[in-house]
């Protein structure tokens, strides 16, 4: 039987299982936001979805759903339509 990870909540699956899934999630997408160096980016000043797009060279709409779940994560929060760093990622990222 294949699984689709990104299916999980419709499976009943043994809760070690799901953390080790949700746990890879949020890694990637640290990974992801790291990479691109969004947490210095965002050092100097808040940004817009878009502008951090254009400084980062990527698609806005999926640099959006990283900013979100960076913030759903507690390492952004955002502001109106601008994206910051928290005092977490200001320390550590």
């Amino acid at each position: 039987m294949e699984i689709n990870l990104f299916e999980l909540d419709s499976i009943s699956i043994h809760p070690l299982i799901s953390d080790l899934h949700w746990g890879f999630r949020a890694s990637r997408v640290l990974h992801v936001a790291n990479n691109l160096d969004i947490f210095t980016r965002l050092d100097a000043a808040p940004m817009t979805a878009d502008e951090i797009a254009e400084q980062c060279g990527t698609h806005p709409g999926m640099t959006e759903k990283l900013l979100i779940c960076c913030c759903a994560l507690g390492l952004l929060k955002k502001t109106e339509h601008q994206y910051r760093n928290t005092q977490i990622a200001q320390t550590y990222l």
